[in-house]
This record gives C-alpha cells, structure tokens and sequence, in this order.
C-alpha cells in the first residue's frame, strides 16, 4: 500500500475506509529481481521499495513465512484499510489467508514500513 502520511492522517481522522487496491504490489514482494510492466519499468521497483522487500524478505526468514505474506500482514494491521488480493492460485489465496494470521509487533510493523 502506498498512501503518504497526509492521506493516511485523513483516512483515520473521518475513519473512512481505504481500499488497497493492489496490496501486494503485483507480486513485487515475491520476486527478487525487477520486471518489465507494460514495456516499462515496474511502478513498485523504487529505492524505498526494494528496501521495504529486503526488510520483508528478513522478517519473514525470521518468523517462518514469505515476504509477500509479511507484507499482506502489514497492510491488514493498518487501521480501516481493506486490502485486495489478486491470487491467480490456490497456492496464492493460500499465502495470502496466512497473513491473517500472521502476528507482527508495532516494532516490526514500524521496522518493516521506515527502517527504524
């Protein structure tokens, strides 16, 4: 999800929901190299992003699971936002179910979206 501080800071203020279209970047969290979208560049392959991936793909080795699931697991903490999904297999509704229950602290939840 993408939303800056100022959208996100309304969202909660008039407790509107926020619909996150493509919450798992389009499989950007599951690969590890960049693709071509539309014969262009991937929108989600910026600097900020490939750092979120690496901190997703290193809390996910360390609570057992996948970095795209890590990061379904992020999106579903922020409050009043509804995530998509767009699994194209069993396989990856069943990842994306994982993320439910996937448990993140606030630490990690904060490490994972600012590196701090």
């Amino acid at each position: 999800m993408y939303a800056d501080r100022a959208v996100l800071d309304v969202v909660r203020a008039y407790r509107l929901p926020l619909l996150a279209w493509s919450s798992q970047a389009r499989g950007y969290f599951a690969r590890t190299e960049a693709r071509q979208i539309n014969g262009g560049p991937d929108p989600y392959d910026t600097e900020d992003n490939r750092a979120r991936r690496e901190r997703c793909r290193a809390l996910a080795e360390q609570l057992g699971s996948r970095p795209e699931t890590v990061a379904l697991a992020w999106t579903l903490q922020q409050p009043q936002v509804w995530p998509s999904i767009g699994a194209r297999t069993t396989d990856q509704i069943d990842l994306s179910l994982q993320a439910r229950g996937l448990p993140l602290t606030q630490d990690q939840a904060h490490w994972l979206r600012s590196g701090r």
